[in-house]
């Protein structure tokens, strides 16, 4: 089954929740924005609980800081409908393939 993303857009990053989880100012266009929450498509970071979920969250933190410009490209989770899954790129890379190459994800 081919995934389709729903919408693709420009953003800033807030808050770091955790490794995979982020609040992000996003840009609709036409000086439009809006806030949402998402969580990071295709990788999984450690829990918040441990050393290693605290590292994940310092490592996204100190990469995608406020002034660093986003890309993103959005999926409606079908299991829980209540947040958006994204792709989110800081520049041309894949922030999932980041985190991962830094040792703070695997592969989801």
């Amino acid at each position: 089954m081919t995934v389709v993303p729903a919408y693709r857009y420009r953003a800033l990053c807030l808050r770091v929740i955790d490794g995979d989880t982020y609040l992000l100012d996003i840009d609709l266009g036409f000086s439009v924005h809006t806030q949402a929450t998402i969580r990071l498509r295709g990788v999984d970071c450690p829990e918040m609980n441990t050393d290693a979920g605290k590292a994940a969250r310092t490592f996204v933190a100190d990469l995608i800081g406020r002034a660093v410009p986003l890309v993103v490209e959005t999926y409606k989770d079908r299991r829980t409908f209540a947040r958006w899954v994204a792709d989110v790129w800081v520049g041309d890379d894949p922030l999932k393939d980041l985190i991962i190459a830094a040792g703070h994800g695997t592969a989801a």
